[in-house]
């Protein structure tokens, strides 16, 4: 295991059928990352250089669980939910049963963090739902897709056991 904290932002490259051809979408991923509690010692000053060197878009941030738990709250919430409705995003959002399902996942595990001391941002849960707007209608999520293409294991467990498990461990009522 590395020390770091990190979140990865990115996005899926498009793979053509030349062989050695690859398209880049047109904006980039970001990783995101931060120093780790458990190994304060460590500097990650090296990786940093070196990411950076080759061009990779980084974002290094004394407090780096803030920018994870909210890449959370939009994976988790709007995945399962896509999951179990075999629904895209826009349909979620414009169905107001889908949408509040949603809404209450995010409003659900904001309560999570905020339990084990995170500190995001006191509109977290408008800016979750305005980044779900913002994609194009049709965009399924990688869990929706995992779970309807009968993949043996998809994330499922890591979200939905995570918000149970940490919901549960901090005494909170979890759908």
């Amino acid at each position: 295991r590395l020390p770091g904290f990190g979140v990865s932002f990115m996005t899926k490259e498009r793979y053509h059928p030349v062989p050695s051809s690859l398209t880049r979408p047109p904006h980039p991923g970001k990783i995101i990352f931060g120093p780790d509690p458990l190994h304060p010692a460590c500097s990650l000053q090296p990786l940093l250089n070196m990411l950076r060197g080759a061009r990779i878009n980084v974002d290094y941030q004394p407090d780096p669980l803030p920018a994870i738990w909210m890449k959370f709250l939009f994976i988790a919430s709007f995945g399962l939910v896509s999951a179990r409705h075999n629904q895209p995003i826009g349909v979620i959002n414009e169905d107001p049963d889908l949408h509040d399902s949603a809404r209450r996942l995010v409003l659900e595990i904001t309560a999570i963090a905020q339990g084990k001391g995170v500190a995001l941002p006191g509109n977290s849960t408008e800016l979750i739902l305005q980044k779900a707007a913002s994609f194009p209608y049709h965009t399924p999520t990688s869990l929706q897709l995992d779970v309807h293409s009968d993949k043996p294991c998809t994330e499922l467990e890591l979200f939905a056991g995570a918000v149970m498990d940490y919901g549960h461990r901090l005494g909170l009522s979890v759908v």
